[in-house]
């Protein structure tokens, strides 16, 4: 409630409200202990916010944001496996599938978590053979390949 009264236009709140669900996320999951997740909620309230705002902001940003939070962890640490999968699958769509680290995280998430070495390797693959998807992707997606490449050979690694 306090996000919707007090950020409440796309124009001049999307950009605070999405970058700050994105920082706070990224200390939740770097953070050396389970002690941050404590913060999950809030971090999620800003991703949720950041939807409501403009979905589409980022290549659909905060839809994988909030798919990595959902497939990360387990439904007693607040996570739900099945509604990631979803999340992310609204950001592969909204960004017509061009923002390829939603595909690697994902994968990394959702595809190791739940054991679908099938969609995993497809994602990865997906990345790897792509051609070139614009300027606003390109160095994330030379990024993305590069992981790609290295994950597929922790196959055995993650999967039983």
């Amino acid at each position: 409630a306090y996000l919707r009264e007090r950020y409440p236009d796309r124009e001049d709140d999307i950009e605070l409200i999405f970058w700050c669900a994105v920082a706070w996320g990224s200390e939740i999951t770097n953070a050396p202990t389970l002690d941050a997740l404590v913060e999950l909620p809030a971090a999620k309230a800003f991703a949720h916010h950041s939807v409501r705002l403009d979905e589409r902001y980022e290549n659909g940003g905060a839809l994988a944001l909030l798919g990595g939070f959902d497939a990360s962890y387990p439904k007693p640490l607040g996570g739900d496996w099945e509604r990631g999968r979803k999340y992310f699958e609204r950001a592969l769509a909204l960004s017509k599938r061009r923002s390829q680290l939603h595909h690697i995280n994902f994968a990394r998430t959702y595809a190791i978590n739940a054991q679908d070495k099938v969609l995993f390797v497809g994602l990865m693959r997906e990345v790897i053979e792509s051609g070139d998807q614009g300027d606003d992707v390109r160095l994330s997606n030379k990024v993305a390949r590069r992981r790609a490449e290295r994950y597929l050979s922790h196959l055995d690694a993650w999967f039983e």
